[in-house]
């Protein structure tokens, strides 16, 4: 999950995240930020490699000269066929799935619902092949909410569908380490 660029992962004490609802739910004792769960989010559509997130990529004076520059820095965190199968994989939450109130015009959306068990937080973490999103709602004092996670999913793809470039592009293609077969039953 470092890898990944989460940073709130709990390691200490009885109630430590390194425990497999934590972990493959996202259930961490500290929550995740929005931010991170983007991030990491793009990894996968991006062939497994992270980037880190930037403010601003360049800031130039009145005159035009260079004053400050910035660098999105890359982290190889899945193997290149993994996050091929994944990216399909997320395709159909999109497309056949709990997450299909984020299905847009023009492109297949990706991505995961998400609801804790006692409904005080929803989310919707989702792709295009340009962009990555994660979206929450939820209380900082986990407040019972009415919805579930498929509400989050197409609040989600409204927001998304307002981006121009997000509903263009293409996936990358599949990599020489995927095998496909076909199976006669």
């Amino acid at each position: 999950m470092e890898k990944f660029g989460i940073t709130t992962l709990n390691r200490k004490g009885d109630n430590n995240d390194e425990n497999a609802a934590a972990l493959a739910l996202g259930g961490l004792s500290s929550g995740v930020k929005p931010i991170e769960m983007a991030q990491a989010y793009a990894a996968i559509p991006n062939g497994g490699t992270r980037q880190s997130s930037i403010a601003y990529r360049k800031v130039l004076d009145r005159n035009g000269n260079l004053l400050l520059t910035s660098e999105s820095k890359e982290t190889k965190v899945l193997d290149e066929g993994v996050a091929y199968i994944l990216t399909d994989m997320m395709k159909s939450v999109v497309s056949q799935g709990t997450g299909t109130g984020a299905a847009l015009s023009g492109v297949q959306a990706g991505g995961k619902t998400g609801t804790t068990s006692n409904n005080y937080d929803i989310w919707f973490n989702g792709f295009t092949p340009h962009y990555a999103a994660a979206l929450w709602i939820g209380t900082d004092v986990n407040i019972k909410l009415s919805s579930m996670s498929p509400k989050a999913a197409t609040l989600w793809g409204k927001i998304i569908s307002q981006v121009d470039k997000a509903k263009g592009g293409t996936y990358s293609k599949r990599p020489s380490n995927v095998v496909t077969a076909t199976i006669d039953m």
